[in-house]
């Protein structure tokens, strides 16, 4: 597990944070979940997956950036008019 700090455009702090094994993180002691994420007054979890699971580590007031469904499959034609 990893981390770094970085200073974006408008001089505001972010963490960025990669948790390769979603299980893993979610096993440890909650003083040290809280140590990594921190406490700041907003959290964005980005996922190539399901927001399943993301919820108590963002909270309510977090926001959540992947997909929505388990998605579609087939030619583009077809998916391209189907919604989540």
């Amino acid at each position: 597990m990893r981390w770094r700090q970085l200073d974006v455009v408008d001089k505001r702090a972010s963490t960025h944070y990669s948790k390769p094994r979603f299980e893993l993180f979610a096993e440890q002691p909650a003083a040290y979940r809280a140590s990594v994420i921190g406490n700041t007054p907003v959290k964005i979890a980005v996922e190539a997956a399901i927001r399943q699971g993301w919820d108590c580590f963002i909270g309510r007031d977090g926001d959540f950036v992947g997909m929505q469904s388990f998605g579609a499959s087939g030619p583009a034609r077809i998916c391209s008019g189907i919604s989540a």
